[in-house]
């Protein structure tokens, strides 16, 4: 039965995710921005070109713990379901908590990083060297296709990891 607390369940692991993803965004980006440049708009890849060696490096000190937050967090949240919840969860149970989980993510991720700080703040360590004031980082429709692609890929990571979880809990 999907319910109060399954939705209550699922938008505080979203807030969690939130929290912890935004984060590693957020200090890698303040760290080497152009670890991100393959999320920023095509006008501004174009200009700033192709990542460099030690950029390419060190992506992968970035994409580790950003997966190992979305993976441990998910799996803290279908974990702790029947607690929340009082009744062992299935299938759509497991898939609406972790659809509605990435989904807060995925809408902090547009309306915080994106619109808030990308387009309003602006702070200088996120803007590419030699892209400030290009048209792309004011583009809200690049972002808005990019949360419908997110939620697509949400649906599918949701759609997996229930299956996984159903059969390992």
């Amino acid at each position: 039965m999907i319910g109060l607390e399954l939705i209550l369940h699922s938008l505080l692991y979203g807030g969690i995710l939130s929290i912890l993803l935004g984060a590693v965004i957020l200090i890698s980006m303040a760290y080497n921005a152009e670890l991100w440049l393959n999320d920023y708009p095509p006008d501004i890849r174009r200009k700033y070109g192709p990542a460099s060696e030690r950029t390419r490096r060190q992506r992968k000190w970035v994409s580790i713990p950003f997966f190992v937050v979305i993976l441990a967090t998910l799996a803290a949240a279908a974990l702790t379901l029947q607690a929340a919840t009082g009744s062992k969860p299935g299938f759509p149970a497991l898939f609406v908590t972790l659809f509605l989980a990435f989904s807060v993510f995925n809408l902090f991720d547009l309306l915080v990083i994106d619109l808030f700080l990308g387009m309003v703040v602006r702070p200088r360590f996120m803007l590419l060297p030699g892209t400030e004031g290009m048209a792309g980082y004011t583009d809200v429709t690049y972002h808005a296709v990019a949360f419908l692609k997110g939620l697509a890929g949400g649906a599918v990571l949701a759609l997996v990891l229930s299956g996984i979880f159903l059969l390992v809990v």
